[in-house]
């Protein structure tokens, strides 16, 4: 059997310009997207928006929807910041929860200030009144008018308050006096009374009066008994509200009144100009309506 030669395996030639096989790129995890929560900051501040501009007309309501405004309105902030594109909900979100807030405390302000004003009205004007006192006005002369602003009692008449059916006051408004400012001025020597008519007050007027407490023991006729003057049928002008001294005996700074006893002086007010062509004095007591009395 013939030798036989060994067999030499040459591997094949390899090119220079073969491609390269590498290995397959790993997955690439999905980006954390931070778009997400941006934008749903941006649907928070669009929702809390609406909600307060919902509550925004609302009494008492409004105060809670300022606060869902300003939450809001730091949401869609926050979103704009994060967001590079579609910001669209946020920007909404933020305009809307601006104008909420800007409408909540506008009409804040406007709700205080109507409260505020009726508050007064009814505590000053003699409309609030306690039922469990039983406490009313009225003049002694039937024919002296209904004591309304259009029927006003005529100045001397004499009205009074009774309280639980018994006489407590009787009050006679005697005159009145108009532009009064040189004779407050002798009463006030040294006080720049004149300075105190500003905000379209422009003269002093005072309303004098006889008072006698028919009550028992002694009382402050300043705590159960006001006056005022009304140049339209709701709106007054007190006694007290300027620093001034009425001239001789300021009626609204006299002490106890005794049983019986009976005072004379005068109630200071400041008017606008020729208040008193048109307007009216008024008296009432602690829990009574006003009874109207003629201005001349």
């Amino acid at each position: 059997m013939p030798d036989t030669a060994p067999v030499t395996v040459v591997p094949a030639p390899t090119s220079p310009y073969a491609p390269i096989a590498y290995p397959p790129a790993a997955a690439r995890p999905a980006a954390a997207d931070g778009s997400v929560s941006a934008r749903a900051l941006g649907i928070g501040s669009l929702v809390l928006g609406v909600l307060a501009v919902v509550g925004a007309a609302v009494p008492i309501v409004n105060l809670a929807s300022a606060g869902l405004a300003v939450a809001g309105t730091g949401l869609g902030i926050a979103a704009l910041f994060l967001l590079s594109r579609g910001r669209g909900v946020a920007l909404a979100g933020t305009i809307t929860s601006v104008v909420a807030l800007v409408v909540s405390v506008a009409l804040a302000l406007v709700y205080s200030g109507l409260i505020a004003a009726a508050t007064s009205a009814a505590l000053f004007s003699g409309g609030y009144v306690d039922e469990s006192v039983k406490e009313t006005i009225a003049p002694i002369d039937d024919a002296a008018g209904a004591g309304t602003f259009d029927a006003p009692v005529a100045l001397g008449e004499t009205v009074v308050v009774t309280r639980d059916g018994e006489a407590r006051w009787e009050i006679t408004l005697t005159s009145a006096t108009y532009d009064a400012l040189g004779e407050v001025e002798e009463a006030n020597a040294g006080v720049d009374v004149e300075g105190d008519l500003d905000g379209g007050l422009e003269q002093y007027a005072y309303l004098s009066a006889e008072i006698t407490y028919l009550g028992e023991g002694s009382t402050p006729l300043s705590s159960e008994l006001y006056v005022a003057f009304a140049p339209t049928a709701h709106v007054f002008y007190y006694t007290g509200e300027v620093p001034a001294r009425a001239p001789g005996t300021d009626l609204a700074l006299t002490d106890d009144i005794a049983s019986g006893e009976t005072v004379s002086g005068n109630f200071l007010v400041a008017l606008p100009p020729a208040a008193e062509a048109t307007g009216r004095w008024t008296v009432s007591g602690e829990w009574t309506d006003s009874v109207y009395i003629a201005a001349e």
